[in-house]
């Protein structure tokens, strides 16, 4: 695992986004679900499946980008619709409750209440884009009822880590900057998507915004500028 050196003043600044090229990560025994479900109750987000896998020990695996009986019907609704797409895919995030104590900072809710960020990703591998439901809990409050400015840079930056990531290479933060058009309501639902920009050099910039659930309002749009940690990476172009 590469080490952060370092920190950039006045940045806004992420760990790695992904492992170094090469390494070999065990990933956890996928969850049993039902194929392309119909989601239209509590009993059917819960996020953990009563046919879950179960690792060794007997501790249960949560798929944190499944959704919860937290999610407003409104934020389950736009899930099933991108869920239900074939050009695009659900990325999962599954980790065992015996798991330490380090968490992924917008993942940390393993527990399941739903204070904090709820959301999940579907990648279009053809396009190389992200796009996905958001819905801020409690926890991310700033202006009264509203998410905090902090909490929403933060999702920014993710989508932009992960779509890179998703690309197969691991980057850093370099500059993260967001222009923030209107307030977010906790609770609410919102359409958020990421795209990669242009490719230069081990320099990857990045875009995103986050819209209303029926995509006619921008609530905040971020750029960002990534570096490849690895020297000798070198991204296709276009990526």
């Amino acid at each position: 695992m590469l080490r952060l050196l370092g920190t950039l003043p006045f940045r806004f600044h992420t760990g790695l986004v992904g492992p170094r090229r090469g390494c070999t990560i065990p990933f956890p025994q996928k969850l049993t679900r039902p194929t392309r479900p119909v989601l239209c109750n509590h009993t059917t987000f819960r996020m953990m499946s009563e046919t879950a896998a179960t690792a060794k020990g007997g501790a249960d695996l949560v798929d944190l980008a499944w959704p919860s009986a937290r999610w407003s019907e409104q934020s389950k609704k736009l899930f099933q619709e991108l869920y239900s797409r074939k050009d695009i895919t659900h990325l999962k995030h599954e980790v065992y409750h015996t798991d330490n104590d380090n968490r992924l900072f917008t993942r940390c809710d393993k527990e399941q209440t739903g204070n904090f960020f709820n959301y999940a990703f579907f990648f279009n591998e053809t396009k190389r884009e992200l796009c996905g439901v958001l819905q801020f809990g409690p926890y991310t409050e700033g202006p009264r009822n509203c998410a905090h400015g902090g909490a929403i840079a933060t999702m920014c930056d993710a989508i932009m880590g992960k779509l890179i990531y998703r690309c197969g290479y691991t980057a850093l933060t370099a500059n993260l900057s967001v222009d923030y058009k209107a307030l977010i309501t906790l609770g609410g639902t919102y359409y958020i998507q990421g795209l990669i920009e242009k490719v230069d050099g081990r320099k990857i910039w990045a875009s995103c915004q986050i819209l209303s659930s029926n995509k006619q309002t921008v609530s905040a749009k971020a750029t960002s500028l990534f570096l490849l940690a690895n020297k000798e990476d070198k991204p296709q172009s276009p990526i």
